[in-house]
């Protein structure tokens, strides 16, 4: 039988004479050295593999976002791309002038997306990263913003833009606009805060046109903000303003908010503001006008354009009908009128000039200088030649009238071109009217409403009138 030699699991003792050698032991610290330094390249390198493995994962995104931006950008979807430049900062770290160059890009494409105050942040954005050698792009900036605020109405604001741009000290331009130009107790009204009401009350007031295009809006703020470039003007505006703020509070203060008669008024003058907001809104998508729309209405109404007709005057006031028609019978057999008028007329302030009066008579309106409405006088003198003295004396408050036609204009048509744009405003203003009217009567007929004007004729005979 064979015996299985049981295995011996006791630790191997060191000799004594290893002991004392000492070889071993330096060894064994040489083995265990290499042995770290060979961990620590592993763990090394691994780390760095790890850390580039990191930064790639992250770069990746940013590249990402960067291409998605470009391709947004040429398929003209501008508002995206702007989110997807701005995800590509966040995910990246640049240089100034790199930042300031995509900012400047977003600028542009919040510009396009007619985004105009985003627009302009972003722009005095990049800006700011650029400092003062910004260079060509800066120039770039400063053009653009000044677009936006034309865009936005601002032109106050854009009048302070120039004005600061063309400044050569910073520390002058950073005051523009916070002038303080008046105070109401506590409170500090600066020139940005001025420039800012007064924009919002021209943006109400082009508003309230309606129908009209944007290059025609356009001009109506530049030319309401041209009547505030004088500084007279802008105070006065101002005083209205503050006026207008002290007379509310006081009103405040004194409870009359809070009355029923203010309350009262309160929901009409809402009522006729929705009106007003609903048509305005309404006519302004109804009431557009072409410009084959503007040519028909000059077509239709050429003569509204012409240069009507007119006779120059002058007359001799008489007391009564014989001495005026012994003055015709003098002035028709060769007498000098002017000189008649000198001598016999009753109206001190025409006699020393002839009797001329300044103001012709017109045609198309039977009104007539010196004598007033009186259609038989002026058919006379429209017929008249220039130079003859009317057979007839015409009667007024004041006397007998001789007259006599000193000159006379033909009537002259005036060409499209010469009145261009008066025929774009009447037709505008044609248009805006016709829209309002048939909106106004949809809504009746929507709403079933009905009028029983009789009811107002029985009131005033004293009848009456039942819509039963």
């Amino acid at each position: 039988m064979t015996t299985t030699p049981t295995p011996n699991l006791q630790v191997p003792q060191r000799t004594t004479a290893v002991r004392r050698s000492g070889g071993g032991g330096l060894a064994s610290v040489l083995l265990l050295c290499v042995i770290g330094l060979q961990v620590w390249s592993m763990l090394r390198d691994g780390g760095s593999s790890a850390n580039v493995s990191v930064e790639a994962a992250a770069a990746a995104p940013a590249a990402d976002e960067r291409a998605l931006a470009m391709k947004l950008e040429d398929r003209n979807l501008p508002d995206a791309a702007v989110d997807a430049w701005e995800k590509h900062l966040a995910q990246v770290s640049l240089e100034a002038r790199d930042e300031a160059a995509i900012r400047y890009r977003m600028g542009k494409l919040l510009q396009q997306g007619q985004r105009y105050q985003e627009a302009v942040g972003t722009f005095y954005r990049a800006e700011q990263l650029l400092g003062e050698d910004g260079g060509d792009l800066n120039r770039q900036i400063t053009i653009r913003v000044r677009e936006c605020l034309s865009k936005l109405g601002q032109y106050s604001d854009l009048s302070r833009e120039m004005a600061a741009r063309a400044e050569v000290s910073d520390d002058d331009t950073s005051l523009k606009g916070r002038q303080v130009v008046a105070e109401i107790g506590d409170e500090k009204i600066r020139v940005s805060d001025f420039d800012r009401m007064l924009t919002e009350q021209i943006e109400q007031m082009v508003a309230m046109q309606g129908g009209v295009s944007d290059a025609d809006a356009a001009q109506m703020r530049r030319q309401a903000h041209a009547r505030y470039a004088d500084p007279q003007a802008r105070v006065e505006q101002l005083q209205q303003f503050v006026a207008s703020r002290i007379l509310a509070d006081e009103a405040r203060k004194q409870g009359l908010e809070d009355s029923p008669a203010f309350r009262r008024q309160l929901v009409e003058s809402a009522e006729r503001l929705l009106a007003s907001r609903l048509l305005i809104d309404e006519v302004g998508k109804r009431g557009t006008v072409t410009p084959q729309d503007v040519d028909r209405f000059y077509a239709a109404n050429v003569d509204r354009y012409a240069e009507p007709t007119t006779a120059s005057i002058a007359h001799v006031l008489c007391a009564t009908e014989e001495e005026a028609r012994e003055v015709i019978e003098a002035a028709r057999s060769g007498g000098d009128f002017a000189e008649l008028a000198r001598t016999r007329s009753l109206d001190t302030q025409t006699k020393s000039d002839g009797g001329a009066l300044r103001r012709p008579v017109t045609d198309g309106r039977d009104f007539v200088p010196g004598i007033g409405q009186d259609a038989a006088a002026y058919a006379a003198i429209m017929a008249a030649a220039r130079g003859s003295v009317l057979v007839e004396p015409y009667k007024s408050d004041a006397g007998w009238h001789v007259v006599k036609v000193t000159d006379r204009t033909e009537r002259l048509e005036k060409s499209f071109d010469d009145v261009r744009d008066l025929v774009e405003r009447d037709a505008r203003a044609a248009r805006r009217e016709e829209a309002t009217q048939q909106y106004i009567r949809e809504l009746f007929e929507v709403r079933g409403v009905k009028f029983y004007p009789q009811a107002f004729v029985g009131e005033e005979t004293g009848g009456s009138s039942s819509n039963e």
